[in-house]
């Protein structure tokens, strides 16, 4: 009897096919459980600040709910003005701030989804958080990445044709890293000049305070804090622990406790500490 070959083969295709949809089953599954895993994991890594906001305001959303007053948004759309109005070039950027507006511009000539995706959420984030906060480069970085992106690709499609513009192109490219670069190293210097004060006083406070609990009031705080080795706070009276207030020709009066005790004096910069 002689094998019906069709059959065989169709037989053999079945079970390929079978095969071949359990293992896509099986290796769906498995991309579940990876992408469970990888979601616990980032929801694990939440937990060390849930805690410490627990700890701090006695909410594990506190942090989150208080820092949404920290903007210095004085009137409504002020960031979006900022946006706006501002050269784009010293603002977002030598090189970025052209490719930045022919992003904007990429909308006419879209003409796939992909093109007019970006551009809307790159806008969209833009516009709100203009219209909710004041001015940040840093805030709209996302916004400025996206529209680079449609930037980049605008710019290629108009010179693309004509060598001579590529040439261009990358030679403007490699100009402003030299730029850039330079300028970078210059600003380097002078913000190790301008914050001399600050870095002098946070010295005077680190050794005065030796290793004590400490807490450090004034308007670089951040530097100080970092400096120094002190807890920065805005009313650290009720705590234990040594409290310095740090103030410049520009600080704001500030309330204090205790007898005040000079530990640095200088035409920038005077360091305090209030023995309580």
């Amino acid at each position: 009897m002689r094998p019906d070959v069709p059959s065989l083969l169709r037989g053999v295709a079945d079970a390929l096919e079978t095969d071949a949809v359990g293992a896509v089953a099986d290796l769906h599954a498995r991309h579940q459980v990876v992408a469970a895993i990888g979601i616990l994991r980032r929801v694990a890594t939440l937990v060390p600040h849930l805690h410490a906001a627990y700890v701090e305001t006695g909410s594990p959303l506190g942090i989150l709910l208080a820092s949404k007053d920290v903007p210095g948004k004085t009137w409504f759309a002020q960031g979006l003005a900022t946006y706006v109005t501002s050269n784009p070039i010293s603002y977002y950027g030598l090189l970025a701030g052209p490719v930045f507006l022919a992003g904007l511009a990429a909308v006419v000539r879209a003409k796939d989804r992909a093109t007019l995706a970006l551009w809307i959420l790159a806008v969209t984030d833009l516009l709100v958080l203009g219209v909710v906060s004041h001015a940040q480069v840093r805030y709209v970085f996302f916004s400025i990445a996206l529209l680079v992106i449609l930037g980049v690709e605008t710019i290629r499609v108009l010179v693309e044709p004509k060598r001579w513009l590529v040439l261009v192109c990358g030679l403007l490219v490699g100009a402003s890293w030299v730029l850039v670069a330079s300028g970078q190293v210059r600003r380097s210097a002078h913000r190790f000049e301008t914050t001399a004060g600050i870095r002098a006083a946070a010295r005077a406070i680190a050794d005065d305070a030796a290793g004590a609990t400490c807490f450090v009031v004034g308007d670089q705080f951040a530097q100080l804090e970092h400096y120094s080795g002190c807890r920065s706070s805005s009313w650290p009276w009720d705590q234990p622990g040594k409290v310095y207030v740090v103030r410049t020709p520009k600080t704001a009066p500030i309330e204090t406790r205790g007898a005040p005790i000079v530990l640095l004096e200088r035409p920038d910069i005077t360091v305090t500490r209030y023995a309580r």
